[in-house]
């Protein structure tokens, strides 16, 4: 294999980019600007080159802005949020951030913005490659996700990482609190107390955090109802001292006829057991009706 061919590999492997340095190690800064003015190169950041052909994608800008960064840097926060598919990261569910999130060590070159740049001091953040792309691991993304977002949508990024990685308990809470010189620790810590029980939908983290607005007790969530050792159905969160449940129905999961048969079944057994039953959708969020019958069920 020639120089130029090993050089052709990575550029594959990048998503048809090459920078400078990675240039260099083959060929001339002459040679370079040859190709960059017959066309067969074309700069699309400083020291960054793109192949002719290379089809332009939103992973192909991200391996720009690594390339550009250093070798150090990493994807971080919201983009390496929404590479990792955590719900909560993106203003339109399923699409790309527009800014992107780079974590770089001081110091650190100027010209990456308009993107969001993160400055740390040493190269001590644990990455990985995901889709070729260097990114901060699931734990420390949920981490930096609390610095950038509000809580609601950390509860998302949160629930949807314990989803994704089935051993992400195991290694979070002690990664948190290895963390001893940043000011979120604590912030993080007590909220994970809180928020032991994992939750089944996104509806079903904004609910919890509507009850607690509202200032009313919280129930169990995913609580499983039997009668005389019978399994009669899991609810959302349920106040079983005073047979109360509540039910969190999201449209794509609940109009299947099958799930929308069985829950009519259920309910209506649970109603027969002297259960109280409160339906929240994701448009009625926000509406005062269910938290106003919660409120009365669960007033002496």
């Amino acid at each position: 294999m020639t120089a130029m061919m090993g050089l052709e590999a990575v550029a594959e492997k990048q998503y048809g980019l090459i920078s400078r340095e990675q240039a260099l190690s083959v060929m001339s800064e002459e040679a370079i600007w040859w190709r960059v003015r017959t066309g067969s190169w074309e700069r699309v950041l400083r020291g960054v080159y793109r192949f002719r052909g290379a089809p332009e994608s939103w992973e192909q800008t991200a391996m720009g802005l690594l390339l550009l960064s250093g070798p150090t840097s990493a994807l971080s926060h919201r983009t390496a949020g929404f590479l990792f598919g955590l719900a909560g990261v993106s203003i339109t569910r399923g699409q790309p951030p527009q800014l992107f999130d780079v974590t770089v060590v001081r110091p650190a070159r100027k010209d990456i913005a308009p993107n969001h740049l993160h400055r740390v001091r040493a190269a001590d953040y644990p990455t990985q490659l995901l889709r070729g792309l260097r990114v901060t691991t699931l734990v420390r993304t949920v981490v930096d996700l609390f610095d950038v977002t509000v809580e609601t949508a950390f509860d998302h990024a949160l629930n949807s990482a314990r989803l994704t990685d089935k051993a992400f308990d195991l290694h979070f809470e002690p990664y948190v609190r290895s963390l001893t010189g940043r000011p979120c620790t604590q912030k993080i810590l007590s909220l994970l107390e809180r928020r032991t029980q994992r939750l089944d939908s996104p509806l079903e983290i904004d609910v919890l955090q509507r009850i607690e607005q509202c200032g009313l007790p919280r129930g169990i969530a995913g609580y499983s109802v039997f009668d005389n050792g019978r399994f009669i159905m899991k609810v959302d969160y349920a106040w079983p001292d005073r047979k109360l449940a509540l039910h969190c129905d999201g449209y794509e999961t609940h109009s299947q006829r099958a799930r929308f048969e069985r829950d009519a079944r259920q309910r209506t057994t649970l109603a027969s057991l002297g259960w109280k039953n409160v339906i929240v959708t994701r448009r009625a969020l926000h509406e005062p009706w269910w938290v106003n019958a919660l409120q009365k069920a669960l007033t002496p």
